[in-house]
């Protein structure tokens, strides 16, 4: 279900990885990993395949609550590739947390958000 941390350059991610059929029960046993790895940073990085794109926001507010991550974004693909695992064309995720990265790197990143939000909310009216 979950390897040991991943290494990258200089940082070290706690990361975990599942598929299941229910996305709650999913992302609590790949919350349950990150907790195990003592997952702490400034982002969280959340990785669905498509069946999941709509409960990216659930996502990120419940491993909000349960994690000490600052911000979460993610984004939805059609297959998900871990450390070892391919998930494709079935419901799956990847969870990362990135603790090198800085608050200064956070404020870019939600600025373009909020542009992105916009622009999402100007295509579904």
């Amino acid at each position: 279900m979950s390897a040991p941390a991943l290494k990258t350059g200089m940082a070290t991610f706690a990361h975990a990885h599942a598929a299941g059929e229910a996305w709650r029960q999913t992302l609590a046993a790949c919350g349950d990993t990150l907790a195990a790895q003592n997952a702490k940073g400034a982002v969280g990085l959340i990785y669905v395949t498509e069946v999941w794109a709509t409960h990216l926001g659930d996502m990120a507010a419940t491993l909000q609550q349960r994690l000490t991550v600052h911000h979460w974004t993610g984004c939805a693909g059609f297959g998900i590739f871990a450390a070892g695992p391919e998930y494709q064309r079935k419901p799956a995720m990847s969870v990362l947390v990135d603790p090198s990265a800085s608050t200064k790197y956070m404020c870019r990143a939600w600025r373009v958000r909020r542009r992105c939000s916009g622009l999402s909310a100007a295509r579904r009216a």
